[in-house]
Order: C-alpha cells, then sequence, then structure tokens
C-alpha cells in the first residue's frame, strides 16, 4: 500500500510539472525604456506553477549582442528576485534591445522547462537633466520661505530643491515648467544655508547646483513661560488618554510638551509632503481682524516650574489673538 502510494504521488506530481505549459512571469524595474550605465535594474520572476529555473539577460545592438546576467536557482522558489547593470555592457548613449530569457523548473518540453522571452527596447543615456531656472527670490529670510520657476529639458523621476538633509519637490506646471517652495529652516545659521536645485532622469543621473540667493538672518524672540499649579490642573486631565499612565500633571505636562509634540511635527511632515501640484489659494493670506500676534514662528520658549526651568521648545506655529466677535 505504501509503495502503490508513493507511485500516486508521483505520478500525480509528474501529472502537474506536465500540466504546466507556462513560462514564468518577467517583470523588470524600473521599466522606463531608459538606463544609464551604473543604473540598478530589478527583474522579478514569478511561476504559479513551478520553480524557476533560469534567467538570462542580452543586451543587443545591431548585430552585436553581450549576456550581461547568466543566473541557475537551485532551491526551486516559485519567486526570484536580481539585479543587475550595464556597467561591462560597452554601450555608447543610443537605442539598444534588451532581451530578458526566464525558464521555469517545469517537465515540458521533455524537462527542459517552460521559457518565457522578453525584448526591452531600451536607450542608454548617461547625461544628467539640465535645468534651466526662470524665476527665483533676491533672498530668502531664517525661517522664512522662498519659490522658485524653472525647466529641466528631459522628464524626470524627481527635481525639487535640497536643503541640508530636507527635501522640497518641484511639482510641473500646464505649462510645462516646474515651481519649488522652499525653506530657509530656523535651525540653520546664514553661513549653513546652501539650497540646490536637484533633478534625476529616468535613467537614474542625477544633477544638482548651488542656488545663488541671498541668506538673511533673523533673531527670534524667547520668552520665559511659567507653568501655575492651576493651569497644569486645568490642562493636563484634557491629555490623559493621549498620555496615560500614573504621573504628576508636570510629568504629564513634560511628556506633552516633548514626546507628543515631536510625534505631531512628525505626522504633519509626513502629511505635507502628500500635496498637489497645483496652488489651492490665490493672493496674499488675509490676517484675522482686530489681531494681534501672540507667539511668533520659532519663538523659543522656556518653560519654569517653581522657579526652576524644566523644559525648552521651539514654537513652530504664527498664534493671533483676536477680540471676541470680531467681524471680517
Amino acid at each position: 500500500m505504501t509503495a502503490a502510494k508513493n507511485l500516486s504521488i508521483v505520478i500525480v506530481g509528474g501529472f502537474m510539472l506536465f500540466q504546466d505549459m507556462e513560462g514564468p512571469e518577467v517583470i523588470l524595474t524600473p521599466d522606463t525604456g531608459r538606463a544609464s550605465p551604473h543604473q540598478d535594474l530589478t527583474l522579478t520572476l514569478r511561476d504559479k506553477k513551478s520553480g524557476i529555473r533560469s534567467v538570462t539577460v542580452t543586451v543587443k545592438k545591431n548585430s552585436h549582442s553581450l549576456v550581461v546576467l547568466d543566473s541557475a536557482f537551485s532551491d526551486g522558489r516559485r519567486e526570484q528576485r536580481v539585479t543587475f547593470n550595464l556597467k561591462d555592457a560597452g554601450l555608447k548613449d543610443g537605442a539598444f534591445d534588451l532581451e530578458v530569457r526566464a525558464t521555469d523548473t517545469s517537465l515540458a518540453g521533455f524537462g527542459k522547462g517552460n521559457t518565457t522571452t522578453r525584448i526591452y527596447p531600451m536607450r542608454l543615456d548617461t547625461q544628467p537633466p539640465r535645468v534651466s531656472v526662470k524665476s527665483m527670490p533676491p533672498y530668502v529670510r531664517r525661517g522664512g520661505t522662498g519659490s522658485i520657476l524653472y525647466s529641466v529639458n528631459e522628464e524626470v523621476e524627481r527635481t525639487g530643491v535640497k536643503v541640508g538633509d530636507l527635501y522640497f519637490p518641484g511639482f510641473r506646471q500646464p505649462s510645462g515648467d516646474y515651481i519649488c517652495f522652499f525653506a530657509f529652516p530656523h535651525f540653520l545659521t546664514v553661513a549653513q544655508y546652501a539650497p540646490e536645485i536637484t533633478a534625476v532622469d529616468l535613467s537614474g543621473n542625477a544633477m544638482a547646483s548651488r542656488l545663488v540667493i541671498r541668506p538673511l538672518d533673523k533673531a527670534f524672540r524667547h520668552d520665559n513661560i511659567n507653568l501655575s499649579e492651576s493651569f497644569l490642573a486645568s490642562k493636563m486631565p484634557e491629555f490623559e488618554q493621549e498620555v496615560p499612565g500614573e504621573m504628576t500633571q508636570l510629568e504629564r505636562f513634560l511628556k506633552v510638551n516633548s514626546e507628543l509634540r515631536t510625534a505631531n511635527e512628525r505626522t504633519l511632515l509626513e502629511v505635507g509632503k502628500d500635496t498637489g501640484p497645483a496652488m489651492l489659494w490665490h493672493g496674499a493670506f488675509q490676517q484675522l481682524p482686530n489681531s494681534a500676534t501672540r507667539a511668533g514662528f520659532a519663538d523659543n520658549r522656556s518653560y519654569i516650574y517653581n522657579g526652576q526651568k524644566v523644559d525648552n521648545q521651539t514654537h513652530l506655529g504664527l498664534d493671533f489673538a483676536s477680540l471676541a466677535m470680531a467681524a471680517w
């Protein structure tokens, strides 16, 4: 019975392998039709019924051909992923074909397996994009924002202005030009401020150029804020769900003022990245009538409790105070 059962399993398994008459699925990433010699290209190979046996990638241009990838897989997995580039292909800028041949482990073709052949028409591009600035401000003040209008000579994967570790994306307009709003962060000094216009094309070629903008300094206000027992008792219960646990009202305030504030700022930065390409306003922003600034952007605040400094934070909003029922 055991031998018969094993034979049945072999017959069923062999039948299933012979039933597989389709070659692997082949996915090239990025599939833009362009590449540079050092750009990483990734092949994802999938087969629902059999494992992946091998893959070969050949560069073909005119009558010449060169194998740039030849991999065999012994683990029998139904999905394989390999990365390669064209740095040793000896290509010059221009058109060529990328041939991908992927074979599975089925018993089709007398055990040779099913093969999928994909031809990708490609163009080698080694030239970085060229940016032409059309309009930008003569200066940007610390804590403020500038805008720049520019064009790029080719389609790009991304473009924008880089300021230190911050990146401000540019957005393509109906005219074909790009517009980008970028900041002079309050935490940078004039000497540290060095905005760069950047662009990366579909082949991965990148350019970066320093923007000639005069940075102006600004001194930010410093305030001492006294924390009274009545303030803590009235406000901190509102944050018991956000900051749970047994603690004093002062301890809860310090967690809210540091940990919760930092988390909120991080969330706002992430939300701000999901934006549209067009401005959703016209003209200058209007201030609430009969209002006065109570707290400015980047004000530095020291928090005092019982005569001792217990915290220090930077205010990243702009607060206005107005009269009740003030009319527009």
